[in-house]
Formats: C-alpha cells, structure tokens, sequence
C-alpha cells in the first residue's frame, strides 16, 4: 500500500533539491536524497493492517469469549492496575457498575450494571461480577490502585475476597509530597502532565446511565494513569 501523504512530502523534498540544489554543498544534497529516498521507501512499505490501539483506548469485555481473553491478558502480569465505577460510596447499598484493568500494552472494561436511561432496566449483554472475578482469577492478581481501601471495600462485600494489592498510588502520593493533594487527578495532572479526564459530580453520581463506552474511555484513563504512577513511584521509593 502506498501512502500518498508520505508520497506527496517525498515529490516536494525532491522539487526543492532540483530547485535549490545549486545553493547546497554535495554532502548535504547526498544527506537530503537519501531522505527523500528513505520516504519513498516508507510510503511503499507501509503496512496495509491497522497498528494497535494505544493503550488508553479500552477493550470493552461483554462476552465470556472476550472474558477468556482478558484472563490470558493478565495472566502473568507483574501488577495490574484497577478500578470500579460504582453506584455509591457504600458497597453495602450500591452496585459496582463495571470494572477497569490496564496492563504494561492494554486497557480494559468490563460492564456490569450499566442500565437504560428511559426504563432503568439492565443493558444487555453485560457479565456478572462473580463471573469476571473467577474467569480472571481476581484473588490472586497482583494488584494496584489508587485508595485500594476502597476497592478492597467493595470486593469483599460483593464477592467476598480479600484480594492482593500491591501498592496504593495514593499512599505513594501522600509520602512522596505530603504537602500537596493526593488524589488521581490532581497527582495524574502534576506528575505526569496529562489533561483532566475526569466526569462531572453529576455524571459520577448517575454513571450507571452514562454510555458504556463514555464510561469505558474513562474508567481506562483512570486504570492507565495508576499505572504510570505506579511505575513513578516505584523508581522513587526504592
């Protein structure tokens, strides 16, 4: 496959050598055909499939086959990165609307109650908590978090696990600069120079009606964003 953008800077670059080569030593007019060549060459080589999505870009899992691929994602992993959307504050009278996970390559999200904004009832094709967390092996998953007290919170009172966290970010946050806010975004946008991703309290407060894929995007930032922390922090406090 050819790509004309790359093809069309190539023919311009070659214009300029034949317009203004007179004024360029015989290195540099050798330096700039070989760029020119070296683009040609790109734009005949460039691969006709699509390059993977990054890793913000979330796999949203509703189906036990795409559940049995997310289990062999993490299988393995050194740590991964979670976070639950959840309907409330108190595991003991909400719902955990879906999960996010992100890994060293990928990001996912796994619906779970997320519902129609007209009937309230469930949207389909949505999997069960209990299902996620047996299929992916969830108590022994060496986990991260931001306030993993939360998340700790809710996993045992919705399945009743206690699973294996491995670092708290915020924790991490607070002993690196106690004079400044711990919390994901504030750390997120200060250490690692990324836009404020967030929801409004609005939309917090109503997430199980929100698009699964609004969600999803979120949640993926969330999960993402913990884990270069993770990754931060740990280079500091060893």
């Amino acid at each position: 496959m050819v790509d004309a953008q790359t093809t069309t800077v190539a023919a311009w670059a070659e214009q300029l050598i034949t317009i203004h080569g007179d004024q360029w030593s015989a290195e540099d007019l050798a330096t700039l055909a070989e760029q020119v060549e070296a683009l040609r060459c790109a734009a005949v080589c460039t691969p006709s499939t699509p390059l993977p999505p990054t890793p913000l870009t979330p796999t949203v899992v509703r189906t036990t086959a795409e559940l049995a691929e997310l289990a062999k994602a993490l299988c393995g992993e050194p740590v991964v990165a979670v976070d639950l959307e959840t309907t409330s504050l108190d595991p003991r009278c909400g719902q955990v609307v879906g999960i996010g996970v992100a890994v060293a390559a990928r990001t996912f999200y796994v619906p779970l109650h997320h519902r129609d904004q007209q009937t309230g009832q469930l949207l389909p094709d949505q999997l069960l908590l209990a299902e996620v967390a047996a299929a992916v092996n969830f108590a022994e998953l060496p986990l991260v978090a931001h306030n993993a007290k939360f998340e700790l919170k809710w996993l045992r009172q919705h399945l009743g696990l206690t699973p294996h966290f491995t670092w708290d970010v915020m924790i991490a946050a607070a002993l690196l600069r106690s004079d400044l806010p711990a919390g994901l975004k504030e750390v997120a946008v200060r250490e690692l120079d990324v836009p404020d991703w967030g929801l409004s309290q609005a939309d917090l407060q109503a997430i199980g009606f929100l698009p699964i894929a609004r969600v999803a995007r979120y949640c993926a930032a969330d999960c993402r964003h913990i884990l270069e922390l993770y990754r931060r922090q740990v280079t500091c406090l060893s």
